[in-house]
């Protein structure tokens, strides 16, 4: 079923492209209009899709016999959580210094684009409310829309810098905030809210615009406790990818060690290993020389981190399994099907 929703999702993709285009003909030069199209066609539609799908889903789950005008707007829906994501990458890439996303060149490393990037990155998350005015502004759930795009973005906004100000640019990292507490903060407002309760939030509060007997409010305060759980889980995988994963499989070049991200991996090397250790952690960390990534590796296997890793993941998808199947009045089906897309995720 998701791989039809991804189908119906690309298959809208060129039209919402075509209605962007069209709506800036006549007031931007074609240089422009062509620039447009090539950040859109680059940077939104080659990912897994797995926000788009869910909202989709999820709007299904509550009004499964929507007619195909019902389910264009979820599709419509679906997009604008893709473009968000989209503006997210953009920009992080250009603070992360990356050099892959998705398997292509980071947008910002294109020759032809540079700086250029972080004013398209803005241009994209623009987009999304273009998007919602021309679908959704006759809607008794607009304003509803309007808010939780702005709120979400705070929120995830709030948590990229919390990420940054752990690695301050051109000096050593902030050790102090390398903390159990200080990274679950970053990972619930950075990847949770935007990334698991979003999508499941956009899909509920679609449907009750066509279901009046739907308590928005009921439904996800009680699933929101577990997407943000979820979100956590997807956020530790992401930091264990990053060091572990094969760059064919995730189609980018894991780079936390050298950029000196307060990630899951580091914060448990600090935790357990002995001041020996620590030390040689203290000095190598955030450098991008060969040898400093392997003295960090290197400690990392001897504290065996692959298995603790493992360990914490099949830990927390029990635990999940079990607020899951704790739902009293939020559908089950929805939650679960999010959570078997991202078990032992490789990418």
């Amino acid at each position: 079923m998701s791989e039809n929703y991804r189908e119906l999702l690309l298959n809208e993709f060129p039209k919402i492209v075509e209605e962007i285009i069209n709506s800036m003909k006549t007031k931007i030069p074609k240089l422009a209009l062509d620039h447009l199209k090539k950040n859109i066609e680059y940077n939104v539609p080659h990912g897994k899709l797995t926000r788009g799908i869910t909202v989709i889903e999820t709007f299904k789950s509550f009004l499964n016999d929507a007619d195909s005008e019902k389910l264009k707007k979820a599709i419509i829906l679906g997009w604008t959580v893709e473009f968000l994501q989209g503006f997210f990458l953009v920009a992080d890439d250009i603070m992360d210094k990356s050099l892959m996303r998705r398997g292509q060149t980071c947008w910002y490393k294109l020759e032809s684009i540079g700086e250029i990037a972080i004013n398209d990155s803005f241009i994209l998350e623009n987009i999304l409310y273009k998007l919602l005015k021309t679908h959704f502004k006759n809607d008794k759930i607009y304003l509803e829309l309007m808010n939780i795009f702005h709120k979400i973005s705070w929120k995830t906004e709030m948590g990229q810098m919390l990420d940054l100000l752990s690695t301050p640019p051109n000096t050593t990292p902030n050790f102090e905030t390398f903390t159990k507490e200080y990274h679950e903060q970053i990972v619930n407002l950075k990847t949770a809210y935007y990334s698991f309760y979003l999508p499941v939030a956009l899909g509920v509060i679609l449907a009750s615009n066509y279901r009046e007997d739907l308590n928005t409010k009921q439904l996800l305060k009680e699933a929101k406790p577990i997407l943000l759980e979820m979100g956590k889980y997807f956020q530790i995988q992401d930091d264990y990818l990053d060091c572990y994963g094969d760059p064919q499989i995730l189609g980018k070049i894991g780079t936390d060690i050298q950029d000196g991200k307060c990630s899951w991996l580091i914060v448990q090397a600090l935790e357990i290993a002995d001041e020996n250790q620590k030390q040689l952690l203290y000095k190598n960390y955030s450098h991008d020389s060969p040898k400093s990534i392997s003295i960090i590796k290197k400690i990392y296997q001897e504290l065996d981190l692959d298995s603790k890793f493992h360990t914490y993941e099949n830990v927390a998808f029990e635990n999940l399994e079990k607020l899951i199947e704790s739902l009293k009045i939020f559908p089950k089906e929805i939650l679960r099907n999010f959570l078997l897309k991202i078990f032992k995720r490789k990418k």
